[in-house]
């Protein structure tokens, strides 16, 4: 299993250096557009490519940030520019394809009501909360001057967080494939239960979903 993580780590890190910059920014405007894709994961080894040279830390957290950035705009301007009906009914029908859902943009809404640009900076953090925090703050005509700055740095905590482990991980990446080659047995059934428990949830949100005929607009 070990050696199975080494080689998927390796192509992650040469796909990475395919990409450059300009593929991290992408790679981050769309996981924010559609935090489903779960490209926050990849930040990690962009750190372990920059300490070992072949990029400049500080470029890689620039374009993650930028790209991130860019991304929420498109969500914000969603929220603003569509009305409560038309937003919900777009939330509606293809909301699941960045993870949205009514009920999260109630509560969203709610929680945005209660505490403004702190649940811009703190909705960044929860996975769930990412893209629903953008429309939300559209849909509340916050201004940019105050959405841009509270969402940069969310989003520059987080991205430097990630890329930071792998800086400091760096060329210790061997460390941490030593730890799941001797705990395998265990980490193999964790991702067994993980895997059979994610299915398990997806299939029952989608048997609901064809279940529940769409409410009439």
């Amino acid at each position: 299993m070990a050696e199975i993580i080494n080689r998927i780590a390796e192509i992650i890190q040469q796909l990475i250096l395919t990409v450059g910059y300009p593929g991290i920014f992408l790679m981050q405007f769309a996981e924010n557009v559609f935090p489903p894709v779960p490209i926050d994961t990849l930040l990690p080894f962009s750190g372990v490519v920059a300490a070992s040279g072949r990029l400049h830390v500080l470029v890689v957290w620039t374009a993650a940030v930028t790209g991130g950035v860019s991304g929420s705009l498109v969500l914000y301007a969603v929220g603003a520019w569509l009305d409560d009906r038309l937003l919900h009914q777009f939330v509606r029908r293809y909301g699941w394809l960045a993870g949205i859902n009514e009920e999260n943009l109630g509560k969203a809404l709610g929680w945005f009501n209660r505490y403004g640009a702190v649940f811009i900076f703190f909705g960044r953090l929860l996975p769930v909360m990412r893209s629903v925090v953008s429309l939300t703050a559209g849909m509340s005509r916050m201004p940019l001057i105050v959405f841009l700055p509270f969402r940069a740095l969310s989003s520059g905590f987080a991205m430097g967080f990630w890329i930071g482990v792998g800086y400091l991980l760096g060329e210790n990446w061997q460390i941490i494939l030593g730890f799941i080659d001797q705990f395998e047995p265990l980490i193999v059934t964790g991702i067994l239960v993980a895997v059979i428990f994610g299915a398990s949830l997806i299939g029952w949100r989608l048997l609901r979903r064809v279940q529940t005929p769409e409410a009439e607009v």
